[in-house]
């Protein structure tokens, strides 16, 4: 079975170097599942303000550290990323993730 999972992040420079991560969002996922319980032990600080809509937040992460950390964990890749604008001067990225087994 392939696994399909993607990855919301509003990135905000604030100096040189230095990059803001406020909020993450992991869609693909309920906060009820194995994963994300895995996540919660790896240190990750997952909330799901709002359980009507798909997916869970992920606070004060670098989307690049759960990357890495889904990859290790569960076998994701991540696929090529898509940015766009979203209010109050930031860009927001989007990442697909999917298992290796998926073969894409």
């Amino acid at each position: 079975m392939t696994d399909v999972c993607g990855i919301i992040a509003d990135l905000r420079r604030e100096d040189q170097g230095v990059y803001e991560f406020k909020k993450l969002t992991l869609l693909g996922y309920s906060s009820d599942e194995q994963e994300i319980k895995t996540l919660v032990q790896k240190g990750f600080k997952v909330s799901d303000d709002n359980s009507k809509y798909e997916g869970v937040e992920i606070t004060n992460s670098s989307p690049f550290q759960l990357m890495r950390t889904m990859a290790k964990e569960f076998g994701y890749k991540t696929c090529k990323p898509c940015n766009y604008d979203a209010p109050c001067d930031r860009q927001s990225i989007a990442w697909t993730c999917v298992t290796e087994e998926s073969g894409e």
